[in-house]
């Protein structure tokens, strides 16, 4: 069995037919055992839920919050515990010390580096299209990630 954790460009491509990697996306879910589980992170629920405050229109407001329900209804939530929050400041710190991260590129990256440390402690694979999950995989090699939003 194979566990995976969704980020959220790839729950969006999941759920948006209109976007260029709906296709690919829906096909590596296709792909997957039915003893495979797939779950988003408590994490990226945030992310979700602050972004439908974003719009001014509420009819956006009302699209974001009915793809977060959808979200809900369709995948596990993985909660976050004290080896993710060890596991976020290894993660961070190697991304400091071995890769030379800027503070600011640190900063843009906390959540992802939060939902890393997620996946890690929950023995998930992250999926997202996220160039940052290849490089700390590189620098961890506890860390697995895939990207459903290109063909591999």
């Amino acid at each position: 069995m194979s566990r995976y954790l969704l980020d959220s460009d790839t729950l969006s491509a999941l759920f948006d037919t209109a976007s260029p990697s709906h296709n690919l996306a829906v096909a590596h879910l296709a792909k997957l055992n039915n003893t495979d589980a797939v779950g988003l992170s408590i994490i990226t629920l945030c992310e979700l839920e602050y972004s439908q405050w974003g719009f001014n229109d509420l009819a956006d407001q009302v699209r974001v919050q009915q793809f977060i329900e959808r979200c809900k209804a369709e995948f596990a939530i993985v909660n976050i515990n004290l080896q993710t929050a060890e596991l976020y400041g290894k993660l961070k710190h190697q991304l400091k010390t071995k890769n030379g991260a800027s503070t600011k590129s640190m900063r843009r990256h906390n959540v992802d580096i939060m939902l890393a440390a997620t996946a890690m402690a929950t023995g998930c694979t992250v999926v997202s299209g996220d160039q940052i999950f290849s490089v700390l995989e590189k620098l961890n090699s506890g860390l697995k990630s895939r990207n459903w939003l290109a063909e591999n």
